[in-house]
């Protein structure tokens, strides 16, 4: 269950990179999920909450076939606007406190602590 909760908090920390992230900082595009079409879970959480019109216009965004940066940008700022960013951090959190408070059912032991830093870090790793 540790392992769960924490490959599910790193996969959405490296979904938000996917989207908002810059290449400084995560050493690869920032968007490189965006301009590859991956419909990440931010794309999806903005989506669900998302009035009609704005759904076709994410659809539209995904669908470019030759996108530049100014679309990508366009598709950041509707996936924040929507909540998608925000919904992906709370599951982030959650998911995170999930692997901790499973992992609090072991002994304490210096691995047991070693394990608990590793995964606060791997999780909110630059959000």
């Amino acid at each position: 269950r540790v392992g769960k909760y924490t490959g599910i908090a790193f996969q959405l920390v490296d979904d938000l990179f996917g989207l908002f992230g810059t290449d400084s900082l995560i050493g690869k595009p920032g968007d490189g999920d965006y301009f590859e079409g991956k419909r990440s879970f931010p794309l999806i959480a903005a989506w669900t909450r998302a009035d009609e019109a704005s759904r076709r216009e994410l659809e539209r965004l995904w669908d470019i076939p030759h996108k530049t940066s100014a679309d990508a940008e366009a598709a950041r700022h509707l996936v924040k606007q929507l909540g998608g960013k925000t919904a992906t951090i709370r599951v982030v959190d959650r998911s995170t406190r999930a692997a901790l408070r499973t992992l609090s059912a072991l002994p304490p032991s210096r691995a047991r602590a070693q394990l608990e830093t590793f995964i606060s870090q791997l999780a909110h790793r630059n959000t």
